[in-house]
């Protein structure tokens, strides 16, 4: 796979999308989307927690530029020598800002920042062609100051908002983004199934989640986080919930609901089991109904349905099954850089369905502790038809 060319592009579909000659984006997650910086997303051990906004360039030219906080790419007590080589991890200009110097400053003030972005962007324009006319901004997310310190630099410059396009653009899923989000639903399952042997009568939710937590990160590194909530017994009715220091006891349904997240992609999955059961209980039976319901939801997971639509054949199978309630949170939705995304598979959502949309649907009973449950599958939605991963 050529990550080059994937990232390439997104950049090449974003300036479809829009109308704007260049773009600023300052969602770190939106950097890291069009170019693969983890320096973007998240820090490097090497490096300092960043503590300044970082700005990516794009103009329709091919320009491009990166802003970003030193101590984001350079840890000032290891060297000065940066984390990662500009040449292979980034195609355009690499410039930095001195955000953390021991004897002035922890963090850059935003003047300061301001005033760099507009230099940089300056020396863009004047070498690179960078274009200046129509800027498109998130402008959910960047800071008033820096919009208005731009206006002042750059007089005729007219600023845009572009978040839909964006927001447009990550509702389908590309092959690197199914296979990182796959690569996390392989790793919950393995923790999931390790849990049926790990919850034993006595054994606190709190606890059994730091068991969870401790093999997960052994198994695929301390920086695998493990996220989610555990409700057993009677706390299965409150739905949804933390851990608690609540006891296990024999029998009794344990929900866990589990997130992780690969290469800044999440994933998460959900699952029942009982504490200290047998096989042979009716627990087979139980999850061959379990992915009935699931697979149910997966057939309608169609180009052109509704997400009220998804939810609505998903509700109607638990019924006939004998789930008089029916659903009574949502079906799913969508995952990729946030834990949750669009479309929301909620009965009043008008949200169509589109190939390429990855969705998690989620099924749950919660009529009476004993019969309490909770199962989830993950589909990538395709041409005809959606597929589990």
């Amino acid at each position: 796979m050529n990550f080059r060319e994937i990232f390439r592009a997104r950049r090449m579909k974003v300036m479809e999308l829009i109308e704007e000659d260049s773009v600023l984006l300052s969602d770190p997650a939106h950097i890291y989307y069009m170019t693969g910086l983890q320096a973007a997303l998240e820090s490097s051990e090497h490096a300092l927690i960043r503590s300044g906004p970082i700005f990516l360039g794009l103009s329709r030219n091919g320009s491009m530029f990166l802003l970003a906080g030193r101590s984001s790419l350079v840890n000032p007590f290891w060297g000065d020598e940066l984390i990662f080589d500009s040449r292979t991890l980034f195609e355009g200009n690499l410039y930095t800002y001195e955000d953390y110097e021991i004897s002035q400053r922890v963090v850059a003030p935003l003047d300061f920042v301001a005033e760099e972005l507009g230099e940089v962007m300056e020396e863009m324009r004047s070498r690179r062609g960078f274009e200046l006319k129509r800027l498109g901004i998130e402008e959910w997310h960047l800071q008033q100051g820096i919009a208005d310190r731009l206006k002042t630099e750059f007089p005729t410059i007219t600023l845009s908002g572009i978040s839909s396009a964006l927001r447009k653009m990550r509702l389908t899923k590309d092959q690197l983004e199914i296979e990182r989000i796959s690569e996390g639903i392989g790793r919950l399952r393995t923790v999931l199934e390790s849990a049926i042997s790990l919850a034993s009568v006595g054994e606190t939710e709190v606890g059994l989640l730091e068991r969870l937590t401790s093999s997960f990160r052994e198994r695929y590194g301390v920086e695998s986080p493990l996220l989610g909530g555990i409700l057993s017994g009677r706390r299965t009715l409150e739905v949804v919930g933390k851990a608690t220091t609540k006891k296990l006891e024999r029998r009794e349904p344990v929900i866990l609901d589990l997130q992780t997240r690969v290469d800044g992609y999440w994933a998460r999955a959900s699952a029942t089991i009982r504490v200290e059961g047998k096989a042979g209980d009716g627990e087979e039976k139980l999850e061959a109904l379990l992915n009935r319901l699931l697979d149910a939801g997966g057939v309608a997971l169609v180009q052109g349905q509704t997400a009220a639509g998804v939810f609505r054949v998903v509700s109607d199978e638990m019924k006939k099954a004998g789930m008089v309630r029916g659903l009574i949170h949502e079906a799913g939705h969508g995952i990729g850089l946030a834990p949750r995304e669009a479309p929301y598979l909620f009965p009043a959502s008008a949200e169509k369905i589109e190939q390429g949309m990855v969705c998690v649907l989620t099924v749950g009973n919660y009529e009476s502790p004993p019969t309490s449950l909770r199962s989830s599958a993950c589909y990538a939605v395709g041409k005809d038809r959606a597929t589990r991963l």
